[in-house]
Order: C-alpha cells, then sequence, then structure tokens
C-alpha cells in the first residue's frame, strides 16, 4: 500500500514537473491594446490613441513593439507611472497579426515556418543530408533557372534580414535555421510558397510594461493613415445676373495600421510643425541606434525611402500644398493671410470629428463632410507682365502660360468649418452631359482650393478664356543714354532711372458681358495711367522680400483694375512707371 502511494506521489510530481516545463516554454500572448482614437494629418501621419487593460492576476503587460512610433511623441496617460522595457522576445502571434513587409524574410522574421522552394535536382539530396545532419552546415541555393528542379519543402526558423537591404540588382534573399541548426539561404525568387499556419510563435519587438494597476492609454505619432480632402463646385440654373452653386466637401481616409474596430477618428486640418515625423524613435520596431542616429542626421532611411529631414521635395507646389496646406496665392497674386476666425482663441489646427469608424487594414473610406448652395461672382482674371533683373533684363520664370485670361470664380466659405487645401473638381449642372441620359454635370476644370475659413473668400480659376483676346506690350520712350543716373547705395553702384510705358488690350468675343479683373505687377514706381487703377499695393524691394543679397533696388507694385467689357467691345489701357537698370 505504501510503495503504491508513493508511485503514485512520484508520477503525480513528475506529470507537475512536465507541465511547469511545457507552460514555461509556451511563449507568453500579447496583450490586447486596440486603437481607440486616430488622428489623421494629411501628410500620412497619424497620432495614434491605444486602450491597455491590465492582464489579471499580475501578468506582465507586453504590446506588440513592432509600433513606429516617431521620436519623442511616445507617451502614456496613466494614473500611475509606468517603467517600460524594449527588446526582443519570443510570444504568441496569431497568423492575422502578421504584417506584409517588402519581402518574405521580413513578413516571416522570426517565425515558425515551411518555405516551399524550387531547388536545383542535383543540391536536393544535399539539402535533405545538412537538415538530417548532426551538425550544422550552411547551404546557400542559387537563384538560377536548371532545366530540372524539385520542389523541396523546408521547415524551420526564418531570421531576420541582416542590416540594409541589398544593393540594387542584388536579389533579396531569405535564411532559414533547420532545426538541427543548419542554415539555407534561398534566393526569394526561387520560393514558390511559405506557410506559417495555426498559433504561431515568433521573436518580434515587444515593449515590457510595469507599474500598471489600472487601464491607461498610450498614444504616440506613427505613419500609415492620412487623409485627402477634394471638392465640387457646381453651377446651378440661375439668374445670370445673380449665379449660385452647390459646394460639395468629402474626404478620402486611407488606413494601413491595422483593423480598426469603432475607433474614434479625427481629420486634422492645418500645417502642423511635426519636425521628427520620419525619425522613428528608439522604441520602433527594429530600430536600431546606428539607423537612429543615421534618421537624426539626415542619412537615408531605407525604412521610408528618403532621407529622414526631407519632405516630398520632387512633388509639385500643388500636391504640396494639398498635404501640407501650403499657401496658394489668391487672385491678389498674394500669400493671404485668414480674415476670419472661427472662434476667439482658437489656433489654426482644427481636429473635426467623423467617428466611430470600423475600417479594414488596407482600406479607403469616402466621406460626406459637407455641402451648401452659394453665391458666386463669375469674372475673368488676368495677370499681364514680365519679370525683370537688376540690369533689365527680362527673366524666363515658366510662368508665361499662366500670364492669359482665366475665367473664374470668387465665393465665401459656407460651411461652418475650415475648407482645407485640396483639389476642386469645378462643374456646371445648368448644363449637364446630354448623352448620358442623366443629370451628371458638365466638368469645367479641376484646380486648387486653398485653405479657407468659415466667411472667407475664396478665389477659383476654372478655364482659360480663350474668347477674351488680349495683348500686353512694354515700351521704353526715348533714348536710355538720356535718362538720368542715380548712386543707389553707399558702394557707389550707378543706376539709371528710366520710365516704361505698358499698353494693355482686350476684346471681348463672348455673347455675354465679361467682368475683367486685370493685375499687372510693377517692379519700380507706378507713375500714371490712362484710367487709374482701383488700387495700388506695395511689396517693397525685390532685396528685402526675398533676403538672399538680390541687388534688385526697385519695390514691388501690383495694380488692380475691375471693368466691365461688354459683347463685342474692346479696351485699351495705357499705364507708365519708373524702374531702376544697372549701368
Amino acid at each position: 500500500m505504501q510503495k503504491t502511494t508513493f508511485l503514485s506521489f512520484l508520477l503525480l510530481a513528475l506529470l507537475s514537473s512536465a507541465a511547469a516545463r511545457a507552460a514555461a516554454a509556451t511563449p507568453p500572448p500579447l496583450t490586447p491594446a486596440p486603437i481607440v482614437s486616430l488622428a489623421l494629418y494629411k501628410n500620412g501621419t497619424a497620432l495614434v490613441v491605444r486602450r491597455v487593460e491590465p492582464p489579471a492576476g499580475g501578468t506582465p503587460i507586453l504590446l506588440d513593439g513592432r509600433l513606429a512610433p516617431a521620436h519623442g511623441t511616445f507617451w502614456t496617460d496613466s494614473p500611475t507611472p509606468l517603467a517600460m522595457t524594449a527588446a526582443p522576445r519570443r510570444v504568441a502571434l496569431p497568423p492575422d497579426t502578421l504584417p506584409e513587409r517588402p519581402t518574405r524574410a521580413e513578413t516571416y522574421a522570426g517565425r515558425e515556418a515551411t518555405v516551399w522552394t524550387r531547388v536545383p535536382v542535383p543540391l536536393a539530396d544535399s539539402v535533405r543530408a545538412a537538415a538530417d545532419a548532426p551538425s550544422p552546415a550552411t547551404i546557400s541555393l542559387a537563384a538560377g533557372t536548371p532545366d530540372s528542379v524539385e520542389l523541396l519543402p523546408l521547415r524551420g526558423t526564418v531570421l531576420p534580414p541582416a542590416g540594409a537591404p541589398p544593393p540594387n540588382g542584388i536579389p533579396p534573399s531569405l535564411t532559414l535555421r533547420l532545426p538541427n541548426g543548419s542554415l539555407v539561404r534561398i534566393p526569394e525568387s526561387t520560393i514558390s510558397a511559405v506557410s506559417a499556419e495555426g498559433a504561431d510563435s515568433a521573436e518580434i519587438p515587444v515593449l515590457e510594461i510595469a507599474g500598471a494597476t489600472a487601464p491607461f492609454h498610450i498614444l504616440y505619432l506613427a505613419r500609415g493613415a492620412a487623409w485627402a480632402p477634394s471638392y465640387r463646385l457646381s453651377f446651378l440654373p440661375s439668374d445670370p445676373a445673380d449665379p449660385a452653386a452647390r459646394l460639395e466637401m468629402a474626404a478620402e481616409i486611407r488606413n494601413e495600421l491595422e483593423d480598426l474596430s469603432a475607433a474614434r477618428l479625427y481629420l486634422v486640418s492645418g500645417f502642423p510643425n511635426i519636425e521628427s515625423a520620419n525619425v522613428a524613435g528608439l522604441l520602433s520596431g527594429g530600430a536600431t541606434l546606428s539607423s537612429f542616429l543615421n534618421a537624426l542626421s539626415g542619412d537615408p532611411d531605407p525604412r521610408y525611402g528618403r532621407r529622414a529631414w526631407e519632405p516630398a521635395a520632387r512633388d509639385k507646389l500643388t500636391q504640396i500644398a494639398w498635404v501640407s496646406n501650403a499657401g496658394v496665392m489668391d487672385e491678389s497674386g498674394t500669400f493671404p493671410i485668414p480674415d476670419v476666425v472661427p472662434e476667439a482663441g482658437a489656433s489654426d489646427i482644427h481636429y473635426r470629428a467623423v467617428g466611430p469608424l470600423t475600417l479594414a487594414n488596407h482600406s479607403t473610406l469616402r466621406l460626406p463632410l459637407g455641402d451648401a448652395e452659394l453665391p458666386v461672382e463669375r469674372f475673368v482674371d488676368w495677370e499681364p507682365g514680365w519679370k525683370y533683373d537688376e540690369y533689365g533684363r527680362r527673366q524666363e520664370d515658366g510662368l508665361e502660360g499662366e500670364r492669359v485670361p482665366w475665367d473664374s470664380i470668387r465665393f465665401k466659405n459656407p460651411l461652418d468649418h475650415p475648407l482645407t487645401t485640396g483639389p476642386a473638381f469645378v462643374c456646371d449642372a445648368s448644363a449637364p452631359l446630354a448623352d448620358t441620359g442623366t443629370a451628371i454635370s458638365r466638368p469645367l476644370g479641376q484646380t486648387t482650393l486653398r485653405w479657407t475659413n468659415p466667411g472667407q473668400e475664396a478665389v477659383l480659376r476654372v478655364t482659360k478664356a480663350l474668347s477674351v483676346a488680349t495683348t500686353f506690350a512694354e515700351t521704353i520712350p526715348g533714348r536710355l543714354e538720356d535718362y538720368p543716373t542715380v548712386n543707389w547705395d553707399t558702394l557707389g553702384t550707378r543706376f539709371r532711372r528710366i520710365e516704361v510705358e505698358a499698353a494693355i488690350t482686350a476684346v471681348n468675343h463672348r455673347a455675354d458681358p465679361v467682368t475683367l479683373v486685370i493685375r499687372p505687377t510693377v517692379f519700380g514706381e507706378y507713375q500714371s495711367a490712362s484710367l487709374p487703377p482701383d488700387s495700388v499695393q506695395t511689396e517693397g524691394s525685390r532685396e528685402a522680400r526675398s533676403g538672399n543679397g538680390n541687388r534688385q533696388p526697385n519695390p514691388t507694385q501690383k495694380l488692380r483694375w475691375s471693368l466691365s467689357l461688354p459683347p463685342g467691345e474692346s479696351l485699351t489701357l495705357t499705364y507708365r512707371y519708373t524702374t531702376l537698370i544697372r549701368i
């Protein structure tokens, strides 16, 4: 009886020990940290807010560390101080948490997987022998296309890629560590499939948090989600003397972070200063001290494909404006300051709530953001003129094609929120496309709508006014040597003060009258005109404006006329100004 009892206790102890070893060998699960709030900027950066519930029983909080918080933006909102450690660790990782990466080696790094690879028949036996050998070996497979290959399944652990991506021309490869320690380097071009089915485990960057006694939030800035506004302005059937239109605003929301479930979503408008948006912090998954310091110094960061400090410098000006709300010149030719502030004490960063929303990863959602009918003013905008250097030589600035008359519209923002900079599609609903059998508006043009506060005036150029014929010419009466000379600075730099006469003509070939707004730019000082301008705006010398050492002594003045031109009639306008040219 006593012997039986002893054996029972011994068996129970062995089973308990085995269970303890199995439990110790089982990788711990990650603690859920769902995104509960997401504020989207237009440049691909988002403010991410996650909620963390501490596990019961004092289990350590282990968060997926494959986040990419921008340097200096990772913070916690907790009632107690939290200690945090970031390090690689093997954890249970369901397949649906596996992010797609540029290469299979990055996608499956640290995971147990089966790799089916095309191996030349003569090498297949060598690979099998290496897998069964008592001592580890290293085999590198070729990326060629031999006449006869065998599809060979290999089971092992996918090792993380070492260092930077291979140079151009060198194909990426995947390194598999077999159960006996052998290493097989497999060109990715020879891989037919990779399988990591079931509740697998992987060694990934993990954030271990200690000190939490209650639910808390973490917040940080990261790349991977953005929103893009767009507008449609449609002319409505109305009295030609009192035209009206409908303005519609929509947003396209792109999510490339993870699946969102009832997350509170905000669309951010403004021009935020986020200097480290492209510098992944040290808590970022896969970060190294070398990559972090290189990003701070401006060296290329392979995760972003460009230098960390370099914005989309090669993008077109209008596209930069759409992303960052950079200034876009209005019809006065200036970068205007908003003249209506929505509320006292408000900043120029606006958060607009559009959630809660559920949106799958790698999905795009389009949302309407408002519409309203509004009165509009239609006119023809013309900005004649040339640019000159200090010697009076005409400069080619690539904008000659823009200095033609444009059919334009002017209106005030009727919505209760700003119109952030974005593309605007202008249509004519009073003249739908007849061959469609529907009331689809006739497209007129597509342009950029700049930032416009509620109640502020906006101007859009729609299409070139080809039926309003114009000419512009400038002449210097008399001989240059007959004009007086002046010393402009203390160095004795000599200039000649000359007089320039400009002549403008315009003919309206339309059946309706047009309002013609003429806005020439003068690099000098306005003197007189056959018809005095409505306004003369002086902006100071080009040296004072640019601050780049340009020794142009002339101020910049913008003249403006607003004239009604009946159908079939023409107008002629002349004006004079003086300018200094260097001798």
